[in-house]
Parts: C-alpha cells; sequence; structure tokens
C-alpha cells in the first residue's frame, strides 16, 4: 500500500511535529519553499534535543530549503531567523526584534522564538527542513531564560513570517551569504565586542565576539587572544558591549 503524504501548505489543527511532516514532504520530492504549519505539536523540540511547549495561539511552522548546491547550508538556520525577522519587522515596524546567534528571536531582551533546522542528504532529493516556533500570543512558563511574545494573532504572523524566509532563502542562493552578513550584524543582540560563555558549570568558556565566520560560524576571541569559532554552542550573553550592562 503506497503511503499518504501529509498535506502540504496548509494548516493542520494538531501533528506530532511539523518538522517531521516536513521531512516526509522532502523525501517524497515536495519543491523548495513547500510548508506546513500546525496550532498545536504533541512532539515539538528545539535546538541540543530540548522540548518545545507547543501553546494554542503561537506559529510551529517548517518550510522546505533546495538549492543546487549544499555549500550555504549552513547559513540556512541564520537565513531563517532573519527572514522571519524582516516579515515581522515590516508586520509591525515598531518591534524591535533581534536575532540571538545562531537563530533566536529576541524581543526587549527576552526570547519570543527558536529555529530548528535538519539536513537529509542525498544525491539527487537534498533538503534541509527549517522548523520555527514563534511565541505569537501565549508565552511558555518554567523556562531558564527570559521569554516574551509577540501580542500579535498567529493567523497575521504566519504568512509574513513564511514570505520573510521565502525571501531570504532566495537571497541566499542567488546571491550568497554575504547580504546576509550585513543584516545579522544591524539586527543581532551579540555585536562585536559582547562577553559571552558557553558550557557547563563544569566547564564554562568566555570569549568576546568577534564577528560571523564564512560558514556562518560565531567569530570569538578568548582570554587568551585566541580566535575560536563556534557553530552550534548554546550561548549566552554576559555583558553587552554597547554599554557594559549585565543582560
Amino acid at each position: 500500500m503506497r503511503r499518504t503524504e501529509p498535506p502540504a501548505n496548509t494548516i493542520l489543527e494538531e501533528c506530532g511535529s511539523t518538522n517531521d511532516l516536513a521531512r516526509e514532504l522532502g523525501s517524497a520530492g515536495y519543491p523548495h519553499g513547500t510548508w506546513i504549519s500546525a496550532r498545536r505539536q504533541t512532539g515539538g523540540r528545539g535546538r541540543i534535543g530540548r522540548s518545545w511547549k507547543s501553546l494554542e495561539g503561537n506559529l510551529f511552522l517548517s518550510i522546505l530549503f533546495r538549492s543546487e548546491s549544499t555549500r550555504d547550508w549552513t547559513w540556512v538556520p541564520l537565513a531563517a531567523a532573519l527572514g522571519a525577522a524582516r516579515g515581522l519587522r515590516e508586520l509591525a515596524p515598531g518591534l524591535a526584534l533581534g536575532i540571538k546567534w545562531p537563530n533566536d528571536l529576541w524581543l526587549d531582551g527576552a526570547k519570543i522564538g527558536g529555529i530548528l533546522c535538519e539536513s537529509v542528504s542525498g544525491r539527487e532529493n537534498a533538503f534541509v527542513v527549517a522548523g520555527i516556533g514563534l511565541n505569537c500570543e501565549r508565552v511558555p512558563e518554567g523556562l531558564e531564560q527570559p521569554t516574551a511574545a509577540l501580542g500579535l494573532p498567529v493567523e497575521l504572523v504566519r504568512p509574513r513570517v513564511i514570505e520573510g524566509m521565502l525571501r531570504v532563502f532566495e537571497e541566499l542562493s542567488t546571491r550568497g551569504p554575504e547580504p546576509l552578513r550585513a543584516i545579522y550584524d544591524a539586527w543581532t543582540v551579540l555585536p562585536e565586542g559582547s562577553e559571552i560563555e558557553w558550557g557547563t558549570d563544569a566547564g564554562k568558556n568566555r570569549a568576546r565576539v568577534r564577528g560571523l565566520g564564512s560558514s556562518g560560524e560565531l567569530l570569538v576571541v578568548d582570554s587568551k587572544g585566541e580566535l575560536q569559532r563556534l557553530f552550534a554552542e548554546d550561548v549566552r550573553a554576559v555583558r553587552k558591549a554597547s554599554d557594559g550592562s549585565l543582560p
């Protein structure tokens, strides 16, 4: 019996994970830009194996990214975050949205969304699933970091986020990552000179931000003056570059 693929470019009432459904669509050959969204998720997840609280009234969305070359795939998480931020800034120009490397959305010092990208390799059917969870109307409780919501209806947010992400994906595919670097530099909450830390209590590392590398990695300089490259670490701001105040 032929397996039925999940519906494409639609909004489901509930699913386990939009990323899982988007992966099925990608494996079935659906094209670049195909998306799927849900009002509720029962198995949402974030980066580094974290669970994601999926409250109704918030956005849960996954989009397929395809390109002829996998060269710039490492930029897809940042491209997804920048695209979502661009769409939201156009929807509500007064929102001071920022990007926390590598792919979180922040508003007024609190996290409002995160992105999980998962790649599928194949000689003729390679793609990336870019999934975003965004607090539109409700704020999850009991999290370790400050969290906020946009205060905007998800039905208004969803089309703007889709449009924004697809536009930036197109820019990445046609023009490469350099235009993204300029947008990131303008919107990042970790500008050059910011002091950050990462690691566990048993072994924390601290360094100052230098900028982005050629693959979208975060360049930092440690206390010994040595340059390090961070690719997926969970970093935390210790001291801002702008005024030296603690976050």
